[in-house]
């Protein structure tokens, strides 16, 4: 076996080898299984599987759930797959399709999969592992709908769901199915799921403004119970699902509880997580879920790029793993690097009630003013005689107003009724300004610059240089003086 080459496949060697893959039983599978595994480095975690059910050619692995850092894996033609890599935590929970398990350096396993779901394991801490996959089945037990159900039904359900599964994790340890220590670890892994579904309910009511159940929980005695079983600086639970949703909702929550209105969104979040004093690996993982946070800051904007970037260069210079920082810095340019106040807004082609194509760039010479709007939302419609009466209130030939309506194309027929509507609702409107349309979707469409919104205002510069995508509507008193202050200051281009 000194020669082997890692790049061989457990599948195509037992083929060479002659012996019938299909035919093997799970033991002798990981008896050849781990001898194969010798070769390899000591640390490596390596995961064979067999998928029965399933329709798709490959399975998703989540490595790391708190920076989504996944791998899809081919699934052969006897419906085997595998898959190895060297960790960087000492536990590893992984999530295979939907279901996690729980893997050490050195760990290799055979799964049994039914569709997305493990039905069956084997290898080292299998035992282990059989109750985590357990536990996740039971997650049915709980009542998902917190919209409708009140406190009190609420809490019985979480007690008899969690009384349960406390029971299932004790009956295993007493047969001696796992250790004492696996034991303890079950119950923080099952403590945090507690922690998330309270806190799941906490937000849920208070977003729907349900006062009533809202305080009646967040005073309740069993509420206080409850935060006394979290610990967000349990390195052994830091990975798993568990832990990531529970900490997330835990900094949502104490966002509502300690938010200081005279900081930004982001700065507040910042805040909480230093409050914390997490252990370094946690604390990356709490900044990671900051991911959770980009879209809401955004759409509050503040100083959201200035903020993102400070918080960002701070995850860079003292992240336990450059990893982690690297990936929310990507995450971020994804998401927002086009976004950018500063930034040229570029590649945007449109089509006018003419039926001229039109280049976005055909107004670099000029302050714009979008209006982006979409037929089939009555909000975008009741705005526009402020639009008009903004438009008339300037006759600056430094500034130009364009009415862009945002329509999907999903085949040439339909994209010329689309058109036809498009044309006869700016004469019904009197939309003033220039009226265009864009494909949404499309490459060359605007849809790229706002953020999956339909609708919204933006402010360019001259050069088509991004000022604001978030801008102010047209009744707002502020409006007019920001426009000016373009048109005639560098104030909002540096």
């Amino acid at each position: 076996m000194k020669g082997f080459s890692k790049k061989i496949t457990f599948v195509k060697l037992f083929k060479k080898m002659n012996i019938d893959f299909t035919t093997l039983s799970k033991g002798l599978i990981l008896i050849l299984f781990c001898s194969f595994n010798c070769t390899l480095k000591a640390e490596r975690i390596t995961i064979l599987g067999k998928v029965d059910g399933k329709k798709n050619d490959s399975i998703r692995i989540n490595i790391k759930l708190y920076h989504v850092d996944y791998r899809i894996i081919k699934i052969d033609e006897n419906s085997y797959f595998n898959y190895s890599f060297v960790p960087t935590n000492i536990n590893n929970f992984i999530l295979i399709g939907r279901t996690e398990i729980l893997l050490l350096p050195g760990d290799s396993v055979f799964l049994t999969m039914k569709n997305d779901s493990i039905v069956d394991i084997a290898g080292k801490y299998s035992s282990l592992n059989r109750v985590i996959i357990e536990l996740q089945k039971n997650n049915n037990m709980l009542i998902n709908n917190y919209r409708s159900i009140h406190l009190q039904d609420f809490l019985q359900n979480v007690k008899d769901w969690y009384s349960f599964n406390l029971q299932l994790i004790k009956t295993n340890y007493k047969q001696r199915k796992i250790s004492k220590e696996n034991e303890k670890l079950l119950i923080s892994y099952l403590n945090l799921k507690y922690v998330y579904q309270h806190y799941l309910y906490l937000i849920t009511k208070r977003v729907l403004d349900d006062k009533e159940q809202y305080q009646s929980a967040d005073t309740s005695y069993e509420f206080k119970q409850f935060i006394k079983v979290q610990d967000f600086n349990d390195i052994a639970l830091s990975t798993s699902v568990n832990y990531t949703l529970a900490l997330n909702l835990f900094l949502k929550n104490q966002l509502s509880i300690k938010y200081d209105a005279d900081k930004t969104y982001l700065m507040n979040v910042f805040d909480r997580i230093n409050e914390m004093n997490l252990q370094n690996i946690n604390q990356d993982i709490a900044y990671c879920l900051f991911v959770y946070h980009f879209d809401y800051a955004y759409s509050l904007k503040n100083s959201f790029y200035s903020d993102a970037d400070s918080i960002l260069r701070y995850f860079s210079e003292n992240a336990f793993y450059k990893e982690n920082a690297a990936y929310l810095k990507n995450i971020f340019n994804k998401k927002y690097g086009n976004l950018c106040p500063q930034r040229i807004l570029s590649g945007v082609e449109l089509l006018d009630t003419n039926g001229n194509n039109v280049q976005l760039s055909n107004y670099k010479d000029k302050v714009v003013y979008i209006k982006l709007w979409n037929l089939g939302c009555r909000g975008c419609i009741e705005a526009i005689p402020a639009f008009n009466e903004l438009i008339s209130s300037f006759n600056d030939t430094n500034i130009v107003f364009l009415c862009i309506a945002q329509e999907k194309k999903i085949d040439n027929t339909q994209w010329k009724d689309k058109i036809l509507q498009w044309k006869n609702a700016v004469s019904k409107y009197k939309i003033k300004g220039i009226n265009l349309i864009s494909s949404y979707g499309d490459e060359s469409g605007i849809d790229k610059y706002s953020n999956g919104s339909l609708s919204g205002y933006f402010i360019l510069g001259r050069n088509n240089k991004i000022i604001d995508l978030k801008a102010l509507p047209p009744n707002n008193n502020d409006l007019k003086a920001m426009l000016w202050d373009v048109i005639y200051t560098n104030k909002f281009e540096k």
